[in-house]
């Protein structure tokens, strides 16, 4: 079966647009997310909530966490991989970080077969 050199040329070319246009992805480091960072917004199953109110994450630079998201203030250690921040006390949560600039944060957690997203707004730097 002969293939066309036009067609074979096409078919390079579909294959390198699709690699150049693949974007990769911001890889986050601890360093990025240290300080206090509050809840302004939340989602709980796709519907918004204001139960999460009051919430806070503070990230220190020698990798712990205190926070109040289930409701119960934590310290526990955490790291970050692939952009997902480990929680590793407790309930070993993962967020994952969906986006991030100086001062906001939006993460997206699943806790007890539900799903979270929760936009922060970073309040101090420690």
């Amino acid at each position: 079966m002969k293939i066309s050199l036009s067609a074979y040329n096409i078919g390079i070319f579909l294959i390198l647009l699709a690699f150049l246009s693949c974007e990769s992805e911001k890889q986050y480091e601890d360093s990025d997310i240290v300080g206090r960072w509050e809840v302004y917004k939340c989602e709980r199953g796709g519907k918004p909530t204001q139960t999460l109110n009051g919430a806070y994450f503070e990230f220190t630079d020698q990798n712990q966490l205190f926070t109040n998201f289930t409701g119960e203030g934590i310290m526990s250690g955490y790291n970050i991989y692939n952009n997902v921040i480990v929680q590793q006390t407790g309930e070993k949560i993962r967020y994952k970080i969906e986006s991030m600039s100086d001062d906001k944060m939006t993460l997206s957690t699943n806790i007890r077969n539900v799903d979270f997203v929760v936009d922060l707004v970073k309040t101090s730097s420690l």
